[in-house]
């Protein structure tokens, strides 16, 4: 256990031993580190003088009311994100029917979140939550949700169909006792030094296709993006952190109108779901400074990404 690098040489006599033994050196209080603590537990590792003896009966008494000093706690509440959940628990919609990678994927968002937050951790969802048609058919999934650890703030997708008015929602919330779930709609949240914020977006593909309102719905949304950033300045955070369940920007697509608030108020993250099925494109690209995640829960293997 103890080496010669281990000790500092001096003239005096071994401190350790009071004086009784013919050391010519005095002991140096050892390097301890996570992987060496357990050594001053074993006699096997001490060699068999008196004062190394000695050493191995006091270490264990001086070290063990510090032994916090050694163990990590995250002292934090962690955020995550985790859009596109697609839960079906009072409707016909089996997600595997859209390939293997959605294999009993309600059974591992389960797992993901019980393995990875806890009580006070928040987790944001970005849309396409449930395939509810109403709040009553969506309750199952609510429910599976709000069981889960963390407070969980959802967001509207093109596919949830069941959101009504922020009113009635949270009434039914309260109703069902759902108390783990707020909603993020025209407003913000302020979790560790980051305000978040955000609202549903908008973009052209094969399920939103271009249409004559377009300007209409880009000029809403641009509006309640607007809006949800003012009330996250107002929270006096040091960042503001940008969801929104269509990504502003994709490949050539740019929604010129919502990326030119975010540029406004300095965000300089943004978070997205919506897109499914690319599993070789990287996580995150830059673009006009300004960092963009796609947090699709398929795309994550339904584990939620830690934001912090």
């Amino acid at each position: 256990m103890w080496r010669r690098s281990d000790l500092r040489q001096s003239s005096r006599r071994c401190s350790g031993c009071a004086g009784r033994c013919t050391h010519s050196f005095s002991h140096r209080k050892p390097r301890l580190s996570i992987f060496s603590f357990p050594r001053y537990w074993s006699l096997q590792a001490v060699k068999t003088d008196s004062c190394s003896l000695l050493l191995s009966l006091l270490l264990p008494l001086y070290f063990a009311p510090n032994a916090r000093l050694y163990t990590w706690e995250r002292n934090f509440m962690a955020l995550y994100v985790l859009s596109d959940t697609h839960l079906s628990g009072a409707t016909e919609k089996p997600m595997d029917i859209f390939g293997e990678r959605w294999k009993n994927h309600t059974e591992r968002i389960g797992y993901f979140f019980e393995k990875t937050l806890r009580t006070g951790d928040t987790v944001v969802i970005p849309g396409d939550i449930s395939w509810g048609m109403t709040l009553e058919e969506a309750l199952p999934d609510l429910q599976f949700l709000n069981s889960l650890p963390g407070k969980k703030i959802l967001m509207k997708g093109n596919h949830d169909y069941w959101w009504s008015t922020v009113s009635k929602i949270e009434k039914f919330f309260a109703e069902h006792q759902l108390s783990t779930l707020s909603l993020l709609f025209n407003n913000a949240y302020k979790v560790e030094s980051f305000a978040l914020c955000g609202t549903r977006g908008w973009y052209s593909d094969s399920t939103n296709p271009p249409c004559t309102d377009r300007a209409k719905i880009v000029l809403r949304e641009a509006g309640r993006l607007e809006r949800s950033l003012q009330a996250g300045r107002q929270l006096e955070a040091e960042e503001l952190l940008a969801f929104l369940h269509f990504p502003p920007v994709w490949g050539s697509f740019v929604c010129r109108e919502l990326l030119e608030v975010l540029l406004r108020y300095g965000v300089k993250r943004c978070y997205f779901g919506h897109m499914h099925g690319q599993y070789n494109l990287a996580p995150t690209f830059e673009y006009e400074g300004i960092s963009f995640t796609l947090a699709s829960s398929d795309y994550l293997q339904f584990r939620p990404l830690s934001i912090v």
